[in-house]
């Protein structure tokens, strides 16, 4: 045999990457399992992933640039603000269950949905107008705080940037009034109406829940939210539509919701994908929460 087949081994040379058997501590979050001691985890470099940081961990990463909008499973950068897809996540009341972060989500609790659902259709037509008369009410304390606030803005030179933030603020408070004011006039159609009293209770559900998801969208101040005419009009005009705007603009979250409001789906079937599992799952809970039924359920 020749003696070139034989590879001496120097002992003083450093472990190469392969024969060092993943001697060296990987850091925090690699391993997309989640850890099962959660916060409570004393492990010193614990591999596992954590929803929250363990009390004594020392993790060093840097920020992840996504913050609150990140959604990879196995991200291994800190979340200081926390995730908003990890608010989606329920802790299993078995700890012999599978611990995956994938297996969390689809454990949320389906029967606290069903029972928010059939809270939601309970509601009596009296209790119904007492919400909405509510809601209105609020809208008309956004309304007088804005007034308030664009006072302060006219005494004031505004650099580029800040008029284009004020404009799309304005854009925003437009289309939300816009929609307001339609939701007002049915809302008062419906209570003058004479006609069959299930049919008005159908009715003044359907006026609740827009008035829910609006008052969410104004909250949420979403860039594209300004934008949600422009959008409605281009779709009703053109077969395909290319949105091109920065993350955390909305354009998962929020243009399934749009597209169904605008009564594409009376007709149509709105598909929404997405790259990964666990962010079509939180965003399927998004769009169930705000249309008050379960995942799973047919929206009309």
């Amino acid at each position: 045999m020749p003696l070139n087949s034989f590879k001496s081994k120097d002992i003083n040379a450093k472990p190469n990457r392969r024969d060092s058997h993943e001697s060296t501590t990987r850091r925090v979050g690699v391993n997309p399992t989640l850890c099962r001691y959660g916060g409570d985890c004393r492990t010193k470099g614990c591999t596992f992933t954590h929803v929250n940081p363990p009390k004594d961990g020392t993790t060093k990463t840097s920020d992840c640039k996504y913050d609150v909008n990140c959604t990879r499973l196995g991200c291994h950068f800190n979340h200081p603000n926390g995730r908003l897809i990890d608010q989606k996540m329920v802790s299993l009341p078995d700890a012999n269950q599978q611990n995956t972060a994938s297996s969390r989500v689809v454990s949320q609790s389906p029967h606290l949905e069903k029972r928010a659902h059939q809270r939601h259709q309970q509601l009596s037509e009296s209790e119904l107008i007492e919400i909405i008369d509510q809601f209105l009410s609020k809208v008309e304390e956004f309304d007088t705080n804005d007034q308030e606030s664009n006072n302060s803005d006219n005494e004031q030179v505004l650099d580029i940037l800040e008029q284009n933030a004020l404009q799309e603020l304005r854009l925003q408070k437009f289309e939300f009034q816009s929609a307001i004011n339609h939701l007002t006039a049915e809302y008062n159609s419906i209570l003058s109406s004479t006609t069959d009293k299930k049919y008005n209770l159908l009715q003044l559900r359907r006026i609740k829940q827009k008035l829910e998801r609006e008052l969410k969208h104004w909250e949420s101040r979403l860039p594209i939210y300004a934008r949600r005419s422009d959008i409605i009009e281009k779709l009703e005009k053109n077969q395909v539509l290319i949105l091109k705007a920065d993350t955390g603009s909305g354009k998962s979250t929020q243009t399934v919701q749009y597209i169904c409001d605008a009564h594409f789906i009376d007709e149509k079937q709105i598909i929404c994908t997405q790259p990964r599992k666990l962010a079509a799952r939180s965003l399927a809970a998004r769009v169930a929460e705000e249309y008050g039924c379960e995942i799973g359920e047919e929206v009309s």
